[in-house]
């Protein structure tokens, strides 16, 4: 017996000793590919450069660019966009690469790649933060550990050499076992925090809360919540003059021409703006989180609890159909098929949170505890009358997300 543990133990610390090894090579040899990148190019090439205002020019580089490491003579005290340009060797026309965005902590390290020597380099800094720059480095070697990404890829190593050597397809799924159905919810919320961390970081926020007088005039459904907790259907910002005098307020030409401002993606009606997005993530979850702390935080953060709402919901509701109609099956495969459901629904390209994404969110998740609540009613008449009342409650709220999503 002692035996027979020893070797599975021995195994499975194999196994591990496996799936650390392939994260570390994915880390360092894959994700870390620009460093590696930088290390076959001309490295550490600091050039003199002409700083006017928040412009940098870097001229006669000829030299093919990889990376730019910005070290400044002060701290930052504010997070910096990088709108990098540059001009090919053998051509004029002016390439743009996609603007990076880095907080004031972090280092100031830009990787790219122009593919050819080129000529010049033009940065524009857009930052709140005083430009003393003490020296550019360009490609500059620079390595990246990640830790967290590490993890996840030591998690998926762990879960293909299971899934190799077909341990993994051994435990059947058990209909009344609360440990496999606690596991699966666990493992469910980690790897939606795990995602919810990770676009976090990608935000590059400096701060999760939003106070009232900071709401961004582009986001209508925090401006609506802000409006409904003084009392009022209609926005709290006052159109212009200009605006309310105009003889057709509605033609963009007009206004454009005349310099008239306008409230952007808002509805405007009898001299007062009005928000056309759906109420239901409003005076579900944003609306009392602002009555309680007098505070919001990003509308991505309020996004992402309707889509742990769907994750969770999805999983009832799957849970339901496997155990009606599927009578032999293991847990993998029950893992499986729910993950592929998740995935294939696209509902995490909805992570960015915008207006326009936690309409859909919400809508989405009070459709699955709908039909939750349906097959319920269906499979277990206990409770009859208050899951039709909760029914309702949940249909009526899927029309106030987006109506179309009942039809």
């Amino acid at each position: 017996m002692k035996l027979d543990r020893l070797k599975i133990n021995k195994v499975k610390l194999k196994r591990v000793i496996l799936a650390v090894i392939i994260s570390l090579l994915i880390e360092i040899f894959i994700c870390n590919f620009p460093a590696f990148r930088t290390i076959f190019t001309n490295k550490n090439i600091e050039k003199d450069f002409v700083l006017d205002e928040k412009t940098i020019v870097i001229s006669n580089i000829n030299e093919r660019i990889t990376s730019i490491n910005f070290n400044y003579e002060k701290e930052l005290t504010d997070k910096v966009t990088y709108k990098i340009k540059y001009v090919a060797d053998d051509t004029s026309d002016t390439v743009s690469l996609r603007d990076k965005v880095i907080l004031e902590e972090q280092k100031q390290y830009v990787h790219f790649d122009t593919h050819t020597k080129c000529k010049t380099l033009q940065i524009d800094l857009e930052t709140e933060s005083e430009i003393h720059i003490k020296n550019i480095l360009l490609n500059h070697v620079n390595f990246s550990i990640n830790i967290y990404r590490i993890f996840m890829f030591f998690t998926l190593s762990i879960f293909i050499i299971k899934i190799k050597d077909k341990s993994i397809f051994e435990v059947k799924y058990n209909i009344n076992s609360k440990r496999q159905k606690y596991n699966f919810i666990l493992n469910l919320i980690t790897m939606c925090m795990f995602i919810f961390i990770y676009i976090i970081y990608q935000y590059n926020f400096e701060t999760i809360i939003v106070k009232k007088e900071d709401i961004n005039k582009e986001d209508s459904i925090l401006m609506q919540t802000e409006a409904f907790a003084n009392g009022s259907i209609k926005l709290l910002e006052e159109p212009t003059e200009e605006l309310k005098d105009m003889e057709n307020p509605y033609d963009h030409i007009a206004r454009s021409n005349n310099n008239v401002s306008y409230l952007y993606d808002v509805a405007y009606y009898n001299g007062a703006y009005y928000n056309y997005f759906g109420v239901a993530p409003i005076i579900t979850l944003l609306l009392p989180f602002r009555m309680l702390t007098g505070r919001y935080v990003h509308t991505y953060i309020f996004n992402f609890v309707f889509i742990l709402g769907i994750a969770l919901a999805l999983y009832s509701l799957y849970k339901k159909l496997v155990d009606k109609y599927i009578k032999n099956i293991t847990l993998c495969h029950f893992y499986l098929g729910y993950y592929a459901i998740l995935l294939g629904s696209n509902v995490f390209t909805l992570l960015r949170g915008a207006k326009y994404d936690i309409v859909v969110t919400s809508g989405i998740m009070f459709l699955l505890i709908a039909m939750n609540l349906a097959m319920s009613i269906y499979k277990n008449e206990k409770l009859k009358y208050l899951k039709l009342i909760l029914l309702g409650i949940t249909t009526a709220l899927i029309v106030l997300s987006k109506p179309n999503l009942i039809v």
